[in-house]
């Protein structure tokens, strides 16, 4: 799955679906809350 932005970002995973690391900076797309990507939208600072 890719999620296009305007701006230079990225949220590396794992197979699983589980993050590399353990921060994020910055907003996140929408669409990852409606995927099931539970962990990344708690971690960061907007949605």
């Amino acid at each position: 799955m890719i999620i296009q932005y305007d701006d230079n970002v990225a949220v590396v995973i794992d197979q699983e679906g589980n993050l590399k690391r353990t921060q994020i900076f910055g907003e996140i797309a929408r669409e990852l809350r409606q995927l099931n990507f539970a962990k990344i939208v708690s971690l960061a600072p907007e949605v």
